[in-house]
């Protein structure tokens, strides 16, 4: 089970990382950018730091919490795989809302540049 659930946690910032390589070859070629390598990229940072904690917490901490709080309700299984998700969540918590996207108006035309 640790092998098929780790994989697919490594998935999800491959998936990132592949992503914003399609964006910035986009980029390259000039067409038209669906979207910003450089968001996608932290993203695929973010969700990477937060695999590597949820397979340390895994490996080192999980089972002996599991054990101490319950050990006969749920399978350890199902900790396993929500554990992921908990740290996605506890982690943007901590690190914030990200930045907002502003659109700057553009200047408007006056009476001597419209003539």
């Amino acid at each position: 089970m640790h092998t098929a659930l780790y994989v697919i946690w490594f998935l999800i910032p491959t998936c990132f990382f592949l992503l914003a390589l399609w964006a910035k070859l986009e980029q390259i070629s000039n067409r038209s950018r669906a979207q910003n390598p450089g968001d996608l990229l932290r993203q695929g940072y973010f969700v990477l730091a937060s695999v590597l904690v949820s397979v340390l917490i895994d490996h080192f901490i999980l089972e002996k919490v599991v054990i101490s709080i319950s050990p006969t309700w749920l399978p350890i299984g199902f900790y396993r795989i929500i554990l992921l998700p908990m740290v996605l969540l506890l982690g943007a918590k901590i690190a914030g809302p990200s930045k907002d996207i502003r659109i700057a108006k553009a200047p408007r035309p006056t009476q001597q540049k419209r003539r």
